[in-house]
């Protein structure tokens, strides 16, 4: 969030003197529950000490708000103050809930400053509203009591976790094909039975009756009539409630007269669920946690008071039988006793109903220490598992997708089904599930969900992660290719530097390994921030310093060698050579001419074994990939079945253009090459010139464009124009080059243009279905 300061307001320059401060401790502590848990409120010094006391207080009340109902509940982050403008974020599970919070915080600091003393009732009575107005909404979004519980003891383990709806009634465990989804605690493993016997508790205690379990003799009754009947059959004392899960209401303890009984019996009708009536026993009411077959909490309810080292142990073999018979994982057996410490077998005791879905906030009540969630956990997740699959995530300016593609191959080949979302959609396994620029967390944290996936590959973009973050909160192996300058200028991110800690975001979320680009030094810089047990560094030279640094600490690295008689891809853990593969064993490569190939290769090595694929596995993939139209469209394809040569490829960047150029200018053309380019509208002029130099004079003609999107507050001409300007200026002559401000007709010129024996390259494969396009053109057979 970003919070202003103007001749308005006082939040950056209020200042409070000890006495102020001491007021302002007492009102709050009146007016607002917590206030008093924060260090910021300790003391009168405290406050006066802060160097901005309302953003200090605006702060901790935000966190106070949201504190119960986050499964990670941390202080708010002061992160940027630029003049009168402060950046801050507040960690939460759902927006709705730090945005209520903030609200609430932000009106309440705004009004400190003229607190008029003579209306602090008034104010007060305000506050208070305000304050549990926030807390309600907060509550609304949040996970309820139970799941929230088992959701933190799932982080503790370090199992990820994926809310379902947005307001958190399920929530997922793990990922893949080892997901386990709760509801409160209730888990996927709850058979449809047990449902039943939730839904129908008759059934539950008759079920019980008949083995001759100890029962409070529940019968339901679907009028007030027919209650009656059964109440005259069961005689005094009676317990009526309704036949429905409402926790403590309409429930009547008891009943010993005609009079209570039409009471009881008009106060449980009121829900509309039908009635139950059920045998009164006398004592205590005791809720009785049993998880896995073992009792691991016993609560007397009224109070509610922790019980468990007194129950006798009739009585807890009795509750651990109970939910044998009803095949419940878990199970709240409610249990009436004049005494807990004495066996069901002396004393009347008998069970009086039976809960599948229990709250666990009741018994940490009683005992707050009590590890109730744990056992749950280790059933779901034995032996300290995870949940996790192998994730791999791929940041950097140029070569994402390919990556992305190639280690989804070598993951693939290793017998997994592999999720990849990537720029140009996302997979299961060679089934394509969304359509669309998929490069984000959020989509990532979606094919997690689906019980066939195996492992995961996820392109994650810059635009997702400035806006959003990483959204998905680990990888297994975070990859960083590049940091280029295409997208600066856009979200806020004007320095390549700044762009590099929107990128290391990916590296600094590896759990296991992460992968840098050891020619790059904003790549590297970004060591200092990995937290992974082990680090990769990559380059095209086998000479690199830091490189040779790294290795011979031990430390992975991967490079191209080019001391043999042909280039050579290499891969290393400390002095041990992992494997090498030459660049002919490559089809995208071609024979090591296709640069952008080898790097996405060497960097694919490294992730692949990052994650445990072993290199013969690596190599038997690697040369097998080949970039087409069908697997990763956009990417260096080549077309040789045309009457002209044909290479498509996304350039969003001098560096990618010049790649390109330098590919077309290594293939042997018996005629001429061209090109045909265009730049995103709202990118910097200098960026767009960058990109024409980066090819001037490497072509025989030029056809300039727009993006088909145009982005931007630019005319239609304007980018086309600045392109064939600055390659005028770089000497390209002016016949050379044509300016055609729709991408379409673009398209139409320079396809149409060509001689047998020519070479297109395309760089605006954005412009149009390609496959349709080779259609329209006569060339069916290529259609993909």
């Amino acid at each position: 969030m970003s919070i202003s300061d103007d001749e308005t307001t006082t939040l950056f320059d209020w200042k409070p003197d000890r006495e102020e401060a001491a007021y302002l401790i007492e009102f709050l502590g009146k007016s607002i529950p917590f206030s008093a848990d924060t260090q910021l409120l300790s003391s009168p010094e405290t406050l006066c000490e802060a160097r901005l006391p309302l953003v200090a207080l605006f702060s901790s009340i935000a966190s106070l708000c949201v504190r119960d109902y986050c499964l990670q509940p941390a202080p708010v982050q002061l992160f940027g103050r630029k003049n009168n403008r402060i950046s801050l974020f507040l960690a939460c599970d759902h927006a709705a809930i730090g945005s209520s919070a903030c609200e609430f915080s932000l009106a309440l600091v705004n009004a400190i400053p003229a607190l008029d003393r003579r209306k602090q009732d008034q104010m007060g009575s305000h506050f208070k509203k305000g304050f549990q107005k926030a807390r309600s909404l907060a509550g609304n979004h949040a996970l309820d009591h139970s799941t929230r519980i088992l959701v933190r003891a799932a982080i503790q383990q370090g199992i990820p976790h994926y809310r379902m709806t947005g307001k958190g009634e399920i929530v997922q465990l793990g990922q893949g094909v080892f997901r386990k989804r709760i509801s409160g605690v209730l888990t996927d493993d709850t058979s449809g039975v047990v449902t039943r016997l939730q839904e129908n508790k008759p059934l539950a205690m008759q079920i019980l009756t008949r083995n001759k379990l100890p029962v409070a003799g529940v019968q339901a009754a679907p009028s007030i009539e027919q209650a009656k009947k059964i109440a005259r059959e069961m005689g005094f004392p009676l317990v009526v409630r309704p036949n429905a899960e409402i926790v403590g209401k309409g429930v009547t303890l008891n009943i010993n007269s005609q009079g209570e009984l039409d009471s009881a019996l008009e106060t449980a009708a009121s829900f509309g669920h039908g009635l139950l009536v059920e045998r009164y026993i006398q004592g205590s009411d005791y809720r009785l946690l049993v998880v896995n077959g073992s009792l691991v909490a016993a609560t007397m309810s009224e109070k509610p008071v922790d019980v468990t080292d007194e129950i006798h142990p009739h009585n807890s073999r009795l509750a651990e039988r109970a939910t044998r018979i009803l095949g419940m994982d878990v199970a709240e057996i409610i249990f009436q006793s004049p005494d807990i410490s004495c066996s069901w077998r002396e004393v009347p005791g008998a069970i009086t109903g039976v809960n599948s879905n229990p709250e666990l906030q009741s018994h940490l009540a009683a005992n707050p220490k009590w590890e109730l969630a744990g056992p749950m956990i280790r059933k779901m997740f034995p032996e300290n598992s995870d949940g996790r699959i192998p994730t791999v995530g791929i940041t950097g300016s140029v070569g994402k997708t390919t990556t992305s593609r190639m280690v989804a191959d070598i993951l693939s080949q290793s017998g997994k089904n592999v999720a990849l979302s990537t720029t140009l959609g996302a997979w299961i396994g060679d089934e394509q599930v969304m359509q669309g620029d998929l490069a984000g967390g959020g989509v990532a944290s979606l094919l997690m969900q689906d019980s066939a996936v195996e492992a995961g590959v996820f392109e994650l973009a810059r635009g997702g992660l400035v806006k959003y973050g990483m959204i998905i909160d680990a990888v297994d192996v975070g990859v960083m290719l590049n940091v280029h300058d295409n997208h600066l200028g856009l979200n806020g991110i004007h320095t390549r530097e700044e762009l590099s800690r929107v990128k290391r975001q990916v590296v600094q979320n590896a759990r296991k390994l992460a992968v840098l680009n050891a020619d790059d030094p904003l790549c590297l810089a970004a060591r200092e921030s990995i937290t992974a047990p082990r680090t990769s560094l990559v380059s095209m030279v086998s000479d690199n310093r830091e490189l040779l640094a790294h290795q011979r600490n031990g430390g992975m690295v991967a490079y191209l060698s080019s001391d043999a008689s042909e280039p050579e891809l290499h891969l290393w853990e400390g002095s041990k050579q992992i494997g090498q593969l030459s660049c002919r064993d490559i089809p995208d490569s071609w024979e090591g001419r296709n640069r952008p190939a080898l790097i996405n290769a060497l960097f694919a090595m490294a992730a692949a074994h990052g994650v445990g694929v072993d290199f013969d596995t690596i190599q038997e993939a690697l040369s097998g990939f080949k970039s087409t139209m069908k697997n990763n469209p956009g990417r260096n394809n080549y077309f040789q079945d045309l009457p002209y040569s044909l290479v498509v490829c996304q350039a969003d960047s001098s560096y990618s253009m010049r790649e390109a150029a330098e590919f077309a200018g290594q293939m042997d053309i018996p005629g001429q090459k061209h090109l045909l380019l265009c730049a995103v509208g709202d990118r910097p002029d200098a960026f767009i010139r960058d990109k024409a130099r980066a090819i001037a004079g490497l072509f025989s003609s030029y056809v300039c464009t727009n993006y088909c999107e145009l982005r931007g507050e630019r005319q239609p001409e304007d980018v086309p124009m600045l392109i064939a300007t600055e390659l005028k200026a770089c000497g390209v002559p002016e016949e050379q080059i044509q300016v055609v401000p729709s991408s379409e007709d673009a398209m139409k010129l320079a396809y149409d243009s060509l001689n047998d024996d020519d070479l297109l390259v395309d760089t605006t494969f954005s412009s149009v279905h390609f496959d349709e396009w080779l259609e329209q053109r006569g060339f069916e057979w290529l259609r993909l």
